[in-house]
């Protein structure tokens, strides 16, 4: 599938960032797809100094790894951002000649995780599609809820009981 426009290949960029925060358990405070600053804003973060920053630096590559992988590839230089603030996370721990590697590294797991989450980044895309904004409630809500089938027949057996 192509996007047709600007407002949902943002959509589903600033999903990628959504899902892969949400599955690398960093927190999730909105998402909006605002025309004049589009944006994905997470939580204080603790984890072990490793692990958070290629957890970080893992969100900030979804963003533009779930654009290209329903959208095609960005010639807009919309992952500017997203690769400069990965860079500064690993600046401060990595040799300069190694950050290449590391950030390339990181962007196959990005890659990855966002292949494997397809459907939810699809579903977190279509509710900013429709909103422009998600907060963390309704983010976490529609991330974990149940797939409508199951829902379905929970109920079902609810009423023969």
């Amino acid at each position: 599938m192509q996007a047709r426009n600007k407002r949902e290949r943002t959509a589903y960029h600033e999903a990628g960032h959504v899902i892969s925060a949400v599955q690398l358990g960093v927190p999730v405070i909105r998402a909006t797809i605002d025309r004049k600053q589009p944006h994905f804003l997470r939580g204080r973060y603790k984890q072990s100094r490793d692990l958070a920053i290629e957890h970080l630096v893992t969100v900030c590559l979804a963003g533009p790894a779930a654009e290209e992988m329903v959208c095609g590839p960005i010639t807009d230089d919309g992952d500017a951002v997203d690769l400069r603030m990965a860079r500064s996370y690993l600046e401060p721990h990595y040799p300069e000649f190694t950050l290449g590697f590391q950030i390339d590294r990181l962007r196959g797991a990005a890659e990855r995780l966002v292949h494997d989450a397809k459907p939810k980044i699809r579903l977190i895309a279509d509710a900013l599609l429709k909103h422009g904004r998600l907060d963390a409630g309704q983010i976490y809500a529609l991330v974990t809820r149940a797939p409508r089938s199951a829902r379905l027949h929970t109920a079902s057996m609810a009423t023969h009981s």
